[in-house]
């Protein structure tokens, strides 16, 4: 046979076991995305699972344990009484959780909020020591700010380019620009911007939304994976008047920094990118109408800020893709609520299934816009784009009992549809390379992304 018969025949065969060859990870996202983050074991560590589970739990202990201890020796002070630690085991705690559970109710003294500052400052300082070696304080401040530059210049060019929505667009930018990051040192100061003054000009400080015995959203130990959008401010008793005290923030639980160790694929600042800019969106989402929230400054007068008129298309569009059955009807109870009063007003309609979730569909679609461009101007292959897009998503594969996300709730579409909705953002399939026609959704496979 000549050289250039078989040189030929060789590189057909190549060709051929190339189409048999395993897809690498891009492809995978590209067809299924649920189950390439969440189920494939070769892009999941099992090892890292299992350490960061291992790290909350052995922090947790550790600081509890701490925080019982007097201040002059570097603790809270929160004490707790052998009646507490034999309810708890009564409960059927064993003995080590049972001192642990009333440790944090000593600490949760709500007359005494220093203790529960106190414990706030000894978890965050714990984790971030544990974390060091893969990302510290500082970096974790450098993501937030990079997150933000990148949503504000997203909001401008896919905003402006109506000129009917150029000046909102600007007034969302620059609420962006006014959001601050609270971590454990600035828990007091919002603390305070959660209540009004007295006769003396002082606050009370109400930590309670953050952490609380039962719960708050950092849990009652601080370790609770979560991370959430808030705007400071009180609500009058008596004359039920919301006021806003001005400070937009962003807080981090410090439970969702331990993430940051379970990162199969390396760089994990990019496990902040979608969730940065989900949270920072919140502030400027499809609903937020301070006009109609009839929330005012301190100074009485209106906040004026409405983003409604710039989501309309996008409003009508995934009223239209997402309706029943792929976002399920609300629960009975959801159609009772008061927010449900709210919307029906906003909208000048009954509010659908699709309504009740907007607010998440545009955090979701913001976040994922910030993390196309951060992906796409960072990283040069469809495979180092699609490990971001792992090391970014793989934290809605599960809810907080632990069970795989699957269940819609009455504000949060499925985990597995929140990472599909990635995959039908055709700027995020062209970094992949994703082949058209192929838009993923098991729910719906024909689902489209709605723009803005």
């Amino acid at each position: 046979m000549a050289v250039g018969s078989f040189t030929a025949v060789f590189a057909s065969l190549m060709v051929s076991a190339s189409a048999f060859a395993a897809p690498d990870l891009a492809q995978q996202l590209c067809l299924d995305p649920w189950t390439a983050i969440c189920l494939e074991p070769a892009n999941r560590s099992a090892a890292l699972e299992k350490s960061v589970a291992q790290a909350r739990a052995r922090i947790r202990r550790e600081a509890v344990t701490q925080a019982a201890l007097p201040k002059a020796k570097g603790g809270c002070g929160a004490t707790p009484s052998p009646e507490m630690i034999a309810s708890f085991k009564e409960q059927g705690y064993s003995s080590d959780e049972a001192r642990i559970m009333a440790i944090l109710d000593a600490t949760h003294d709500m007359g005494q909020v220093q203790k529960v500052l106190c414990l706030g400052k000894i978890i965050e300082k714990k984790v971030f020591l544990a974390i060091a070696p893969v990302m510290t304080r500082e970096q974790v401040l450098k993501t937030f700010e990079d997150v933000r530059i990148e949503l504000m210049a997203a909001i401008r060019e896919q905003m402006s380019t109506d000129p009917a929505r150029a000046a909102l667009a600007e007034e969302m930018a620059s609420l962006v620009a006014k959001h601050q990051f609270i971590l454990s040192d600035r828990y007091e100061e919002y603390g305070q911007l959660q209540s009004p003054k007295d006769a003396s000009g002082k606050r009370q400080v109400k930590i309670e939304w953050i952490s609380n015995p039962d719960s708050g959203i950092c849990g009652p130990d601080f370790l609770t994976r979560n991370m959430f959008s808030t705007s400071t401010g009180y609500v009058d008793a008596k004359t039920k008047q919301a006021t806003h005290t001005g400070l937009l923030g962003v807080v981090g639980c410090p439970g969702q920094w331990l993430e940051l160790l379970n990162v199969p694929f390396g760089k994990p600042e990019q496990v902040l990118w979608q969730v940065f800019g989900h949270e920072l969106s919140h502030q400027v989402h499809a609903t937020r109408n301070r006009v109609a929230d009839k929330v005012v400054l301190e100074d009485g007068t209106a906040m004026t800020f409405n983003a409604v008129p710039n989501y309309t298309s996008w409003i009508s569009c995934v009223n239209q893709a997402y309706a029943v059955p792929v976002l399920p009807e609300l629960s009975s109870s959801a159609k009772e609520n008061s927010y449900n009063k709210f919307l029906e007003a906003e909208l000048g309609r009954a509010p659908t299934s699709v309504d009740w979730r907007l607010n998440e569909l545009s955090a979701d679609d913001w976040g994922h816009i910030v993390l196309t461009r951060l992906a796409s101007k960072r990283l040069s292959t469809p495979v180092e784009r699609g490990q971001a897009a792992a090391n970014s998503m793989r934290r809605l594969c599960r809810l907080p009992d632990g069970k795989l996300g699957v269940t819609h709730t009455d504000t949060h579409p499925s985990g597995r549809f929140r990472i599909e909705a990635l995959l039908r953002q055709q700027p995020f399939r062209e970094a992949l390379g994703c082949a058209t026609g192929t838009t993923p959704g098991a729910e719906r496979p024909d689902l489209v992304s709605c723009r803005f």
